[in-house]
């Protein structure tokens, strides 16, 4: 039974699709990159994997209700890596834009797990959301508000989800990234990290693995930040 990893074209995204096609055939959901994509499967299917590629705009709402129409997969687990980030503030923010970020890192996620519910309670699958450090202890952000909004809303529901399913044996979880490798706001000076430099990718996927984990099958509703000390 597969599983359906969204904004797997690149960065995290790929890194998770190549670790977990050693164990489940896999779903590549891309928006823009489709070069991206087409290569990733190619390598998937080079070292024994499966995987197919599905189109989705997750931006809007008109969009993500396109995906679901054309998504006729049976689902073991969805991991909810597509994210739109932006720098601005709430009143620096376009409406237009506001409400791509909403769609685009909260609702779509939503839209997506309430669709698959059936076949996630079928197979008491898994759900895991990627979320942000320091949505543990909420801060006033105002260099990316929208993007930690749809962050935290996205961790509420994560935890809402965890409780509600858990009577199904679904379990939702979420792992929350610092500064990754690559990433568009690094800071300059290392020493402003807690351990003077960014997550790797791999170390993300290793909580991602631990979570989805059958033999941890009776942890559900938390949060694994991967983030060396960032936002403590």
């Amino acid at each position: 039974m597969s599983f359906l990893i969204t904004g797997s074209a690149k960065k995290l995204g790929r890194e998770i699709a190549l670790n977990l096609s050693k164990d489940y055939p896999l779903i590549l959901h891309y928006f823009r990159s489709q070069k991206e994509v087409f290569f990733l499967k190619e390598e998937i299917e080079k070292m024994g994997g499966k995987a197919e590629i599905i189109y989705g705009d997750f931006s809007s709402i008109e969009g993500t209700y396109d995906f679901l129409a054309r998504y006729h997969t049976k689902t073991k687990g969805i991991i909810y890596s597509a994210s739109l980030y932006h720098f601005g503030s709430f009143l620096t923010t376009p409406q237009e834009k506001a409400l791509s970020l909403w769609n685009g890192n909260f609702f779509a996620c939503y839209l997506l797990i309430k669709a698959l519910i059936p076949s996630l309670i079928a197979q008491k699958g898994s759900i895991l959301t990627l979320g942000v450090a320091g949505l543990s202890s909420p801060f006033a952000d105002l260099r990316t508000s929208w993007y930690t909004l749809c962050k935290s809303n996205l961790w509420m529901m994560t935890k809402a989800l965890a409780k509600e399913l858990a009577p199904h044996q679904v379990r939702c979880n979420m792992v929350s990234p610092g500064y990754l490798q690559e990433s568009v706001d690094m800071p300059s000076d290392f020493d402003q990290i807690p351990m003077k430099r960014p997550a790797s990718y791999q170390e993300v996927v290793e909580a991602i693995r631990f979570l989805l984990d059958e033999k941890n099958r009776y942890i559900t509703g938390q949060n694994i930040e991967v983030a060396g000390g960032v936002r403590l």
